[in-house]
């Protein structure tokens, strides 16, 4: 069955195919052929700043931007990509400004996944009107914090809690059983791109309809939401994901995801309407050059301001202000970590 395919409803597939009600992390290619969803890998054209590999930063002025490009490319921890991917994102020269942990995953009215992911985003303004394009919403995943902990699942425990590290040859076989062919392809990433959308469907408020806000869902925030039935929203979700074991590129993803397929999500017994998963189209972003990284990743991410210079005002490594957002994040959730 093809993404073209008119599949049958939520409500059939959950009857019919009771092996799709696992967690996230144990999706696989089956799950999103019997959701009518794939993978489409869309070629970047080659801008002019792609191909200025000898470019130099002008003398007395360094490239900050460069330095924190070769970090995101070659840096082996999960915090230094992190830290460099933000300073790129919360420049001076980007319309982002906010970071915070990824909010869960819902299905059924409840979370039932929290994705090890970052958010970054715009605060709202307080000008804005309901005319104008919604704040952008941009996901970042490091692919170690999903191979990681999938790996980890399938460790043997010991009876006092500790980990086996002689993997068992049937723990061998479970993991290779939900272990994507090409890690670019991995349905996991469905789960995140979902969680964004929700995001941003939450945040909907009437005198806004169309305006996006970043704050952590709550399921005791829900309910105000479903008398918003009516209106058709479309939420562009778009996911940065990095790996350490791909130096040259960054990866972006993005889907289409209505509010009619989320409101599905939420109540899939009752989703009786045949209906098919946007696609997931994929780009590639070079690392390089490093020199113009960061202006090209911005102008893709459509977030461009002004000339990009990243500085030390929005530098979040500021601890006390990454603190504070991180704490208000956790408390959407805090109850509902069940992965």
């Amino acid at each position: 069955m093809s993404a073209s395919d008119g599949v049958i409803s939520l409500a059939d597939l959950m009857h019919r195919h009771q092996e799709l009600l696992v967690k996230p992390l144990y999706w696989t290619p089956r799950h999103l052929e019997l959701m009518g969803c794939r993978f489409q890998h869309v070629y970047n054209a080659p801008s002019r700043e792609d191909t200025r590999d000898d470019q130099q930063p002008l003398e007395g002025k360094p490239n900050e931007g460069e330095s924190e490009a070769r970090s995101l490319a070659r840096n082996f921890s999960l915090q230094g990509k992190l830290n460099a991917l933000t300073n790129i994102l919360l420049s001076k020269g980007s319309i982002l400004d906010k970071r915070s942990k990824g909010p869960c995953f819902n299905f059924a009215g409840h979370p039932v996944h929290r994705p090890h992911y970052t958010v970054f985003y715009r605060r709202d303004q307080p000008d804005r009107s309901v005319s104008q394009e919604p704040l952008p919403v941009i996901g970042y995943l490091n692919y170690t914090n999903v191979s990681g902990t999938r790996w980890h699942k399938f460790q043997p425990r010991h009876h006092d809690g500790g980990v086996d590290y002689a993997v068992s040859p049937l723990s061998k076989k479970k993991l290779a059983r939900v272990t994507p062919k090409e890690w670019k392809e991995d349905p996991y990433f469905v789960c995140v791109l979902l969680s964004l959308a929700q995001l941003q469907e939450h945040r909907l408020k009437p005198s806004r309809p169309t305006s996006h806000l970043v704050s952590p869902p709550c399921r005791r925030n829900c309910h105000r939401f479903h008398r918003f039935v009516s209106l058709a929203h479309i939420h562009k979700s778009r996911l940065l994901i990095a790996s350490p074991m791909d130096r040259e590129f960054i990866h972006l993803y993005e889907a289409q995801i209505t509010s009619d397929f989320l409101r599905m999500l939420d109540n899939p017994a009752a989703a009786t309407i045949q209906t098919n998963f946007p696609t997931i189209e994929r780009r590639q972003i070079p690392f390089r050059p490093f020199e113009t990284f960061q202006e090209r990743i911005l102008a893709e991410l459509s977030v461009k301001n002004i000339p990009p210079r990243v500085s030390n005002r929005h530098n979040i490594i500021n601890q006390n202000v990454k603190r504070a957002h991180e704490q208000e994040d956790d408390e959407g959730c805090k109850r509902a970590r069940t992965s």
